[in-house]
């Protein structure tokens, strides 16, 4: 059994600088009888946290009397009323639980990222196990004001969003190929699986979307903006048995500027690049080492021209 555990440490320093959080660190335990597993956390203007990520809600299904010929379409039948879906918590400075939304979509889906807004609402993405991503825009009570689902019709997964100053965002993940000839060049992708990217206005219009990668497997992991319209991209890009750290600066209209991949031995994986005061970038990743056993932390430190 899986709960969304939420853990808070604040130091004296916080206490004495916001006087409505309490002295005492406090963990929570938030679920119920099935796993629920927490993605992503952020603060609200209000010092308040909220967290999305996905519960389990599965139900007895009244139709006993029928008769299925293969598991397959016994999940199809059960497939509106159990599963994963997308879930909202917000708690006060307290712990106390003072939000609490569940999104009921057509398929299975997981929550996976959250972001504030200027006007004071969220901004959120996941995916649904058919292999479409969610991007959707809530107000302050956590009530979409759109929801937008998206994607090929192989398997795509949304890893991270990022936000623009002006409200727009960038969607980040990655889409599994076809390679049927017959699907157009968008969906047939350029390798086992390219790097998908979809640009959003504020209010939720696509600008633009686009693949990126080589013949082989590349994934898009994280993403930070730039300050001149850009950003740059953190992902995984497979050379032979390997996977290797790979970033890509990307301008305002989606075209590559310059890529950037930094070999090492072993399988290497990655996590988070976020912006430093200095102005470089700050890459967090891990790699294998010569025997495949053990993860190794990794930290790279890069300028905004990827060295």
């Amino acid at each position: 059994m899986k709960l969304i555990f939420i853990v808070l440490l604040l130091s004296s320093s916080l206490h004495c600088a916001i006087s409505e959080f309490k002295k005492d660190d406090y963990q929570i335990l938030i679920g119920d009888n099935f796993n629920d597993e927490a993605f992503d956390i952020i603060e609200d203007y209000d010092y308040n946290i909220s967290v999305i990520g996905y519960s389990q809600d599965f139900q007895t299904s009244s139709q006993s009397n029928d008769s299925f010929t293969d598991a397959f379409s016994y999940l199809n039948s059960i497939k509106k009323n159990n599963g994963e879906q997308l879930r909202v918590i917000k708690l006060n400075t307290s712990g106390h639980i003072i939000n609490d939304k569940r999104f009921t979509l057509k398929d299975y889906n997981r929550g996976t990222n959250i972001l504030k807004t200027v006007q004071n609402g969220y901004l959120i993405g996941g995916y649904t196990h058919t292999g479409q991503m969610i991007i959707s825009s809530l107000d302050v009570q956590a009530n979409p004001q759109h929801l937008k689902q998206f994607g090929t019709a192989n398997f795509d997964k949304l890893y991270s969003l990022i936000s623009y100053p002006d409200g727009g965002s960038i969607a980040i993940g990655t889409s599994q190929t076809s390679r049927n000839p017959s699907d157009d060049m968008f969906v047939q992708g350029l390798g086992r699986a390219d790097v998908y990217l979809v640009k959003y206005t504020r209010n939720g219009q696509v600008r633009w979307k686009k693949k990126y990668g080589s013949p082989n497997k590349d994934i898009g992991i994280d993403g930070v903006t730039t300050g001149d319209g850009g950003f740059i991209l953190l992902g995984i890009s497979q050379e032979a048995h390997e996977f290797h750290l790979s970033c890509t600066k990307i301008n305002d209209t989606g075209d590559i500027v310059w890529t950037k991949k930094y070999a090492k031995t072993g399988r290497q994986k990655a996590f988070k690049i976020i912006k430093t005061t200095r102005g470089n970038y700050l890459i967090s990743a891990s790699f294998e080492n010569k025997n495949n056993q053990d993860n190794i932390p990794l930290m790279v430190i890069i300028t905004n021209q990827g060295i």
